[in-house]
């Protein structure tokens, strides 16, 4: 059936498939290498991740199929990855080839730097920072748009109590002016911080890091907020980038797709997504955001777990009020509630902010009220057994005399 020179082919091709790897033959296979190094190129014991798999640390060469991959740079105890920045990267291995992916961390102790831009609202209690440079690993401002809710702003303290609790100082300054020099400093890590912001809306930082904090990367982006008011039950939706060219997001509340505004320096949101007025049923609500930029589009995520439902009642004061005010309430009977109260002049600049309330009642503190003006105050349940990152809100006024 067979000649002798097809036979002779034939034995050497099976001797040869013995002898070579199969991985030779395997055509749509290539190499990836991925290696970890701080900022001098020396290699580190950092984790590396390809796929969703711990491969291993420092160096990892593995054979792949010839298409995308994900490597992830894993964490290490002080240092952060300046690059990639994400700790990400999409990496496609060809066959045949050897594709090289270098991670670079940056040791995270030291005295860093930031500067950039700010804008801040008053009446919504708002600072957006859009910061062009940084040398932060942690604990800082990074390169991009980040906004700061919940601030308050007196003479000599300024206070941001919903992405974090930190309280700033300095040694004077006009009630509601944010342009000053200020300090900060935590026990826990033993870092500590300078805040300048200058009247033509520059601004500068620089920190002495002296551990991470562990709680570091748990802000979210984009992000979604649930809240009730008198009118109903709402959602804000939410995402920071200097890059992002546009944002559209899909969801519970929307129909179709909606373009989220752009609001300036960065931020793109929108907080009136109206859910209805009776308690949202078929929760959890995911909220898809298609979002544009440099790198092209791409989609993320947010999600909406609960709504606070009850209201804190009896508010108090109300009427004409002289001396100093007792901001006072009726509980939602649930021992393990929060609550908050922002208090407003009568243009709806955000005068003091009290959060984390774990009573009924607390004593006004903030400058000398003005004799004659009406005051608008909300009273916010923040945190509930039923529901702990969502915020109702209850409204009073006062005139001052």
């Amino acid at each position: 059936m067979f000649s002798r020179k097809s036979t002779i082919i034939a034995t050497v091709f099976i001797a040869f498939m013995y002898l070579v790897p199969v991985s030779v033959f395997a055509a749509g296979n290539g190499t990836l290498m991925v290696i970890a190094q701080d900022t001098s190129k020396k290699q580190i014991a950092a984790p590396i991740y390809v796929d969703n798999e711990l491969r291993g640390t420092g160096k990892v060469t593995l054979t792949l199929p010839a298409k995308k991959h994900k490597v992830k740079f894993g964490d290490m105890e002080g240092y952060g990855i300046v690059s990639p920045r994400s700790g990400k990267k999409n990496v496609l291995v060809k066959a045949g080839k050897t594709t090289t992916v270098k991670g670079t961390y940056q040791a995270a102790t030291g005295t860093h730097t930031a500067s950039g831009t700010y804008t801040w609202n008053s009446t919504k209690g708002k600072i957006t920072f859009n910061i062009t440079t940084s040398d932060f690993v942690c604990d800082g401002l990074e390169v991009g748009t980040k906004t700061r809710k919940g601030v308050t702003v007196t003479s000599t303290t300024m206070t941001w109590t919903i992405d974090d609790d930190t309280t700033w100082s300095r040694s004077s300054g006009t009630s509601g002016d944010i342009v000053g020099t200020w300090t900060a400093s935590e026990s826990e890590t033993g870092n500590s911080w300078t805040l300048t912001f200058n009247a033509d809306g520059t601004m500068s930082a620089t920190g002495n890091i002296v551990k991470c904090s562990d709680d570091e990367g748990s802000d979210s982006n984009p992000s979604t907020y649930s809240s009730h008011w008198s009118s109903g039950y709402y959602v804000e939706l939410e995402y920071s980038s200097n890059t992002a060219t546009s944002v559209s997001v899909t969801g519970t509340g929307i129909t179709g797709s909606l373009s989220l505004p752009y609001t300036g320096n960065g931020v793109w949101e929108k907080d009136d997504i109206f859910i209805g007025t009776t308690y949202p049923t078929g929760l959890p609500y995911t909220y898809t955001f298609s979002i544009t930029d440099t790198t092209g589009t791409w989609t993320a995520t947010s999600t909406v777990s609960c709504f606070q439902e009850k209201f804190a009642t009896n508010l108090s004061p109300t009427g004409t009020v002289s001396g100093t005010p007792t901001f006072s309430w009726t509980d939602i009977n649930d021992s393990s509630a929060t609550y908050g109260v922002d208090l407003q002049d009568s243009s709806g600049n955000r005068l003091l902010t009290y959060d984390d309330i774990s009573g009924t009642s607390i004593v006004y503190s903030g400058a000398t009220l003005t004799s004659g003006m009406t005051y608008n105050y909300f009273v916010s349940v923040q945190s509930s057994s039923a529901c702990s990152n969502g915020d109702s809100y209850a409204q009073g006024s006062f005139t001052y005399q």
